[in-house]
């Protein structure tokens, strides 16, 4: 049986002051087989101390250590969670040329060079424009083609207790559907990320509901992450979503061990329908 972990942060990432052993030690502790650093990059003028904690060489050097010393009992990935909006085009797709990783997850953070956590649905335009604006950038990092997946999907219902599905279920449906299958033709995939589950949301990043849209419009491609930036909540209910997406009939995941995408069967029992 194989468990990935796809989005765990360590001292590496501003927000985390976790050790790469700790959580080593924990995925372990917890039966993850594989697990990725996806440490923060960030570009945006209002991330400038988080874009200089950020320190590759040394970074690779811990990875390299740790692999070492955990190899025989974890996989680590050399990963990363890059921000993404449309005024760091450039920044971005520079930084990903010029860096090797194994797995990068495009994250959209930002609006209007603030974090949409630290904002308000007044400053934003309110609840609809917030997302219409939001998954305008997330269509644009999609476009380029460079995450392997995208973080977070609904990232803004996090912080302001609504979804845009409670906005308007049939225009966001739309749009939903519209960015997976620009995903399918590009080779972008998506993560689901069970952060929401123990922060107080009671439903994953994004809502399950997504999954089938997902598939239905050629998605292929879809990893499951902690966002853990604490050992304690590393590997957090993954074993619980593969069991829901065995239940939706998705009977696998993606793994990229060593920079190659390859589809990974679910341990458990076998999905109710296929999907292939």
């Amino acid at each position: 049986m194989t468990i990935g972990d796809y989005h765990a942060h360590t001292r590496f990432s501003m927000d985390c002051n976790e050790t790469m052993e700790a959580q080593c030690r924990a995925a372990i502790e917890r039966g993850i087989s594989e697990i990725a650093f996806t440490e923060h990059v960030d570009h945006d003028t209002c991330d400038d101390e988080s874009r200089a904690h950020y320190r590759y060489e040394e970074y690779v050097s811990e990875i390299e250590r740790h692999r070492t010393m955990f190899g025989d009992r974890l996989t680590i990935l050399k990963a990363a969670e890059i921000d993404w909006n449309e005024s760091i085009r450039d920044e971005v797709a520079e930084f990903v040329a010029n860096h090797e990783f194994d797995f990068i997850i495009g994250s959209v953070h930002n609006l209007k060079h603030t974090y949409v956590g630290f904002t308000t649905l007044e400053a934003m335009g309110g609840p609809r424009m917030m997302y219409d604006d939001y998954l305008d950038q997330v269509r644009g990092m999609v476009d380029t083609g460079f995450p392997d997946v995208v973080g977070h999907l609904d990232l803004p219902r996090r912080y302001h207790n609504v979804s845009m599905w409670d906005v308007d279920a049939g225009h966001f449906e739309a749009r939903v559907r519209e960015i997976f299958r620009l995903a399918a033709d590009r080779g972008v995939g998506f993560e689901i990320n069970t952060s929401g589950l123990r922060r107080g949301t009671g439903a994953t990043f994004p809502e399950p509901r997504v999954l089938d849209w997902f598939v239905e419009e050629g998605g292929s491609i879809l990893t499951v992450g902690s966002d853990s930036h604490r050992a304690e909540d590393t590997g957090h209910s993954i074993p619980e979503i593969y069991t829901e997406l065995r239940s939706l009939g998705i009977d696998w995941r993606t793994s990229f061990v060593g920079g190659e995408q390859k589809r990974v069967s679910l341990p458990g029992y076998p999905a109710r329908r296929s999907i292939y």
